[in-house]
Protein backbone atom coordinates (compact mmCIF):
# COMPACT_ATOMS: atom_id res chain seq x y z
CA UNK A 1 0.00 0.00 0.00
CA UNK A 2 1.16 3.51 -0.69
CA UNK A 3 0.24 6.79 0.42
CA UNK A 4 1.29 10.03 -1.43
CA UNK A 5 0.20 13.62 -0.24
CA UNK A 6 -0.73 15.29 -3.42
CA UNK A 7 -1.74 18.53 -3.09
CA UNK A 8 -2.98 18.52 0.33
CA UNK A 9 -5.03 15.38 -0.64
CA UNK A 10 -4.24 11.94 -0.08
CA UNK A 11 -4.11 9.08 -2.70
CA UNK A 12 -4.43 5.64 -2.04
CA UNK A 13 -2.69 3.27 -4.23
CA UNK A 14 -3.36 -0.39 -2.99
CA UNK A 15 -2.71 -3.67 -4.28
CA UNK A 16 -5.00 -5.01 -1.04
CA UNK A 17 -7.99 -3.56 -2.40
CA UNK A 18 -8.08 -5.94 -4.99
CA UNK A 19 -9.47 -9.56 -5.26
CA UNK A 20 -10.34 -9.43 -1.43
CA UNK A 21 -7.17 -10.37 -0.02
CA UNK A 22 -7.40 -10.29 3.88
CA UNK A 23 -4.63 -7.95 3.80
CA UNK A 24 -7.26 -5.43 3.16
CA UNK A 25 -8.71 -5.63 6.28
CA UNK A 26 -5.26 -5.91 8.71
CA UNK A 27 -3.37 -3.05 6.40
CA UNK A 28 -5.85 -0.62 4.58
CA UNK A 29 -9.15 -1.00 6.57
CA UNK A 30 -7.85 0.61 9.58
CA UNK A 31 -6.25 3.59 8.45
CA UNK A 32 -8.82 4.08 5.31
CA UNK A 33 -11.38 4.09 8.44
CA UNK A 34 -9.30 6.03 11.03
CA UNK A 35 -9.00 9.36 8.63
CA UNK A 36 -12.56 8.53 7.07
CA UNK A 37 -11.56 8.09 3.22
CA UNK A 38 -13.94 6.52 1.49
CA UNK A 39 -12.92 3.33 -0.81
CA UNK A 40 -14.35 0.55 -2.76
CA UNK A 41 -13.17 -3.13 -2.31
CA UNK A 42 -13.38 -4.64 -5.30
CA UNK A 43 -13.66 -8.80 -4.90
CA UNK A 44 -13.68 -11.84 -6.91
CA UNK A 45 -16.32 -13.93 -4.82
CA UNK A 46 -14.49 -17.39 -6.24
CA UNK A 47 -11.63 -16.23 -4.45
CA UNK A 48 -13.63 -16.31 -0.66
CA UNK A 49 -15.09 -18.99 -1.52
CA UNK A 50 -12.38 -21.67 -2.87
CA UNK A 51 -9.49 -21.02 -0.64
CA UNK A 52 -7.65 -23.55 -2.84
CA UNK A 53 -8.20 -20.69 -6.07
CA UNK A 54 -4.85 -19.15 -4.40
CA UNK A 55 -2.63 -21.80 -6.29
CA UNK A 56 -4.51 -21.08 -9.68
CA UNK A 57 -3.04 -17.05 -9.48
CA UNK A 58 0.50 -18.36 -7.66
CA UNK A 59 -0.79 -16.17 -4.77
CA UNK A 60 2.24 -17.23 -1.67
CA UNK A 61 0.56 -19.75 1.10
CA UNK A 62 0.73 -16.93 4.06
CA UNK A 63 -1.48 -14.52 1.52
CA UNK A 64 -5.72 -14.83 2.35
CA UNK A 65 -8.28 -14.08 1.21
CA UNK A 66 -11.32 -11.99 3.55
CA UNK A 67 -14.09 -14.42 4.33
CA UNK A 68 -18.02 -13.51 4.18
CA UNK A 69 -18.36 -12.47 8.14
CA UNK A 70 -15.50 -9.90 7.62
CA UNK A 71 -16.69 -8.52 4.18
CA UNK A 72 -19.96 -8.36 5.54
CA UNK A 73 -18.86 -6.46 8.74
CA UNK A 74 -16.63 -3.75 6.36
CA UNK A 75 -20.07 -3.30 4.08
CA UNK A 76 -21.67 -1.36 7.66
CA UNK A 77 -18.83 1.24 7.24
CA UNK A 78 -20.55 3.99 5.22
CA UNK A 79 -17.22 4.91 3.77
CA UNK A 80 -16.06 1.30 2.32
CA UNK A 81 -18.28 0.03 -0.49
CA UNK A 82 -17.55 -3.26 -2.32
CA UNK A 83 -16.89 -3.69 -6.12
CA UNK A 84 -17.14 -6.44 -8.71
CA UNK A 85 -13.90 -7.93 -10.15
CA UNK A 86 -15.28 -10.95 -11.67
CA UNK A 87 -16.44 -14.06 -10.09
CA UNK A 88 -13.31 -15.77 -10.96
CA UNK A 89 -10.86 -13.45 -11.75
CA UNK A 90 -11.03 -14.14 -15.78
CA UNK A 91 -10.03 -12.36 -18.42
CA UNK A 92 -12.72 -10.55 -20.18
CA UNK A 93 -10.58 -9.73 -23.04
CA UNK A 94 -10.28 -13.24 -23.52
CA UNK A 95 -13.22 -14.96 -22.88
CA UNK A 96 -16.46 -15.88 -25.06
CA UNK A 97 -19.56 -13.74 -24.73
CA UNK A 98 -21.49 -16.63 -22.65
CA UNK A 99 -18.41 -16.90 -20.57
CA UNK A 100 -18.74 -13.14 -19.30
CA UNK A 101 -22.65 -14.04 -19.23
CA UNK A 102 -22.20 -16.49 -16.83
CA UNK A 103 -19.51 -15.39 -14.84
CA UNK A 104 -21.48 -11.87 -14.18
CA UNK A 105 -24.93 -14.04 -13.46
CA UNK A 106 -22.77 -16.04 -10.79
CA UNK A 107 -21.80 -12.38 -9.47
CA UNK A 108 -25.35 -11.15 -9.60
CA UNK A 109 -26.34 -14.48 -7.22
CA UNK A 110 -23.40 -14.28 -4.83
CA UNK A 111 -24.46 -10.10 -4.36
CA UNK A 112 -28.22 -11.03 -4.05
CA UNK A 113 -27.67 -14.07 -1.40
CA UNK A 114 -25.10 -12.22 0.68
CA UNK A 115 -25.18 -8.21 0.23
CA UNK A 116 -28.81 -7.58 -0.94
CA UNK A 117 -26.97 -4.90 -3.36
CA UNK A 118 -25.25 -5.29 -6.68
CA UNK A 119 -22.43 -3.12 -6.95
CA UNK A 120 -21.88 0.29 -8.72
CA UNK A 121 -18.55 -0.47 -9.78
CA UNK A 122 -16.83 -3.34 -11.86
CA UNK A 123 -12.59 -3.38 -12.16
CA UNK A 124 -11.52 -5.71 -14.82
CA UNK A 125 -9.48 -8.33 -13.91
CA UNK A 126 -5.76 -7.48 -15.24
CA UNK A 127 -7.76 -4.56 -16.25
CA UNK A 128 -8.06 -6.21 -20.17
CA UNK A 129 -11.48 -5.77 -21.58
CA UNK A 130 -12.94 -5.69 -25.63
CA UNK A 131 -15.35 -3.72 -26.63
CA UNK A 132 -17.98 -6.96 -26.71
CA UNK A 133 -17.03 -7.63 -22.96
CA UNK A 134 -17.88 -4.00 -22.26
CA UNK A 135 -21.29 -3.94 -23.68
CA UNK A 136 -22.19 -6.93 -21.50
CA UNK A 137 -20.63 -5.32 -18.33
CA UNK A 138 -21.78 -2.41 -18.52
CA UNK A 139 -25.65 -3.67 -18.12
CA UNK A 140 -25.15 -4.55 -14.53
CA UNK A 141 -22.50 -2.38 -13.76
CA UNK A 142 -22.59 1.28 -15.05
CA UNK A 143 -19.02 2.13 -13.44
CA UNK A 144 -16.39 0.36 -14.90
CA UNK A 145 -12.54 0.37 -14.44
CA UNK A 146 -9.47 -0.59 -15.98
CA UNK A 147 -5.65 -0.18 -15.74
CA UNK A 148 -5.89 0.26 -19.57
CA UNK A 149 -7.33 2.51 -20.95
CA UNK A 150 -10.67 3.49 -22.95
CA UNK A 151 -13.28 3.02 -20.69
Amino acid sequence: MYLFFEDKKIVLVSKNSIDGYSSFLKIAYPILTHLKLPSTLFICPGFLLEKETRGKLGILSGESFLDLACLRAMCQHRNITIGAHSFDHIDYSKSSISEINLDIEKLVSFFNDNFMDIPNSFAYPQGRFNNAADGIVTQTFPHRLSTIGGI
